[in-house]
């Protein structure tokens, strides 16, 4: 059975011969052709002509074991990967309620200029790290930001001033940036747009699920004051900073650069791996860095959408990740008891992302699971703003604040789900990420001890970011849909016609002839379009 109707694709035919473009580039020079490690690994194992036999083919039985060895073999270990990324990240937030501020002589304003700094460095390296990682691949560029960013994370235990705080904040952030974006793209490399945001979702609720283990070890690290002359929160950065560097070394080992160097692959997986993303509109065999693309990236309105959702998506998630034991212990509970009442929402949050994400990927619809999510937290934020006091606030953290989390997998596999060009893909996926931290900086003004315990003002800001959320993301869906419309009127036109789908050639319906695209039809065609003629942007 082909792999286009069992990962849910449409069959397609490219009639743009890679023989063909490669002679309309001209030559190529150092700075704009270099191939990466994917394009040479895919070379030695497959051929262009292969991606029309059916020589390598998967019956259906095969294919879900194949589908469930990528995922045993990728999906954990990035989890894993990310959540002590997140959680080296947030744990400044529980150091908070230690002694880290007195221990510094932090001002609150001091404090909040420390938690903006990292985005800076972060925002200011994702596009550079994420087109490094295509340059040096991925195991040693990923291996690289764990060894760093843990060692980094160490160090802050050693730190005892604002400024000495503060610039080893930003290169926290320089070290981090590009691992999201990063395994985002890895991952786009094995799995096609219909399975994608599913995968994105499994990995990235281990930064939900960060809350829960911050949680738990800032309760544990709190009976370790002064053991070994440390304060508790020195212990905290110093012990949480350990796995991220050994994670970091095992992923230079352990993470193969292609499904071509994957030894627990078989020659014909590998073979079967390149075809099915060949055949989703993937330009697996053409793995050129072109600076056409990034600018390409850089105009397409569909990513200025994705970046200002993104913006409007993270701002009250890192405000709520790095103020959430403060906001829980202004409710009236204690500090530990404020440590430990962090870990429910994670867990809901977990768990609404994986439903929200599985059933998106089910769908193929994107827009609806980004926009419900969006406007059920930003209802949350003004009940939170609204009701004055007892446990009512709390009961609202733990489900509708808990549930915006969900939007972020549909978004980035929508995003990812509607570019063609590997160079493109890279380029808007850190550059939509790295807009997105900008939030960052932002959220780390929100929450000051001015507003406490109530804190109306960050809540009805962070309530505003949801609902620009959930507009841009149904507007975009909209707009969407009108251009897929244009697009099959275009089709109807010309001489071009549809080829039927692989079910209807199996039940013995008359193949319909497919012509080439008018020149008028290509000025007015996307360029996904005119390369991959069934191809149409996922709502």
């Amino acid at each position: 059975m082909p792999s286009s109707t069992l990962t849910g694709a449409t069959p397609l035919v490219d009639h743009s011969p890679r023989a063909s473009d490669d002679s309309k580039r001209g030559p190529s020079t150092d700075g704009t052709r270099q191939v990466s490690q994917f394009a040479k690994d895919i070379a030695t194992t497959t051929r262009d002509e292969d991606l029309d036999s059916d020589e390598n083919e998967l019956t259906e039985l095969e294919h879900r074991a194949f589908v469930r060895k990528l995922d045993w073999h990728l999906i954990p270990f990035f989890g894993v990967v990310y959540l002590f990324c997140t959680l080296d990240r947030i744990n400044i937030g529980n150091a908070k309620l230690f002694t880290l501020e007195e221990d510094m002589g932090l001002t609150p304003s001091q404090f909040s200029w420390c938690l903006s700094i990292f985005f800076v460095g972060y925002i200011l390296f994702e596009i550079p790290s994420n087109l490094a990682l295509r340059r040096f691949g991925a195991n040693r560029w990923l291996g690289r930001i764990g060894i760093l960013w843990g060692g980094i994370s160490m160090c802050t235990a050693a730190v005892s001033s604002f400024a000495g705080f503060f610039v080893l904040r930003f290169f926290f952030g320089v070290s981090e940036a590009g691992l999201f974006p990063g395994i985002v793209f890895y991952l786009t490399q094995w799995y096609t747009r219909r399975e994608i945001s599913a995968r994105i979702a499994f990995f990235y609720i281990s930064a939900a699920l960060s809350s829960t283990m911050g949680g738990l070890l800032a309760f544990g690290f709190g009976h370790l004051d002064y053991v070994g002359g440390l304060r508790a929160w020195q212990w905290l950065f110093l012990i949480e900073g350990i796995p991220s560097v050994l994670l970091g070394v095992a992923t230079w080992f352990y993470i193969p650069n292609s499904p071509a160097q994957a030894s627990w692959l078989t020659p014909r997986e590998k073979s079967y791996a390149h075809r099915r993303i060949a055949l989703d509109y993937t330009d697996v065999g053409d793995d050129r860095f072109e600076w056409s693309q990034c600018k390409a990236a850089v105009v397409d309105y569909k990513t200025w959408f994705y970046m200002f959702m993104f913006l409007g998506f993270l701002n009250p998630l890192y405000a709520m990740s790095l103020f959430q034991p403060t906001v829980i212990r202004d409710l009236g509970f204690s500090s530990w008891q404020a440590q430990l009442l962090t870990i429910p929402p994670s867990i809901v949050s977990a768990v609404w992302t994986v439903l929200c994400s599985i059933h998106s990927n089910r769908t193929g619809e994107r827009g609806y699971h980004v926009a419900g999510p969006a406007v059920l937290g930003a209802l949350g934020y003004v009940l939170l703003a609204i009701i004055p006091h007892g446990g009512g606030r709390y009961a609202i953290i733990c489900t509708l604040l808990s549930m915006y989390n969900a939007s972020l997998p549909p978004t980035l596999g929508w995003l990812t789900n509607n570019l063609v060009g590997s160079t493109k893909a890279a380029t808007a996926t850190a550059l939509v990420i790295s807009f997105g931290n900008f939030s960052g900086v932002i959220s780390g003004q929100f929450y000051r001890p001015g507003e406490a315990p109530r804190y109306i003002t960050s809540h009805l800001l962070n309530m505003a970011f949801l609902i620009m959320v959930a507009m841009l993301a149904l507007t975009l869906r909209f707009l969407l849909k009108r251009e897929n419309n244009r697009i099959d009127s275009i089709l109807r036109t010309g001489p071009y016609m549809y080829q039927p789908a692989v079910e209807e050639v199996e039940t013995e319906a008359e193949p319909q002839v497919v012509g080439e695209l008018t020149p008028e039809q290509q000025r007015q065609l996307p360029e996904a379009v005119v390369k991959y003629r069934n191809f149409r942007y996922t709502l």
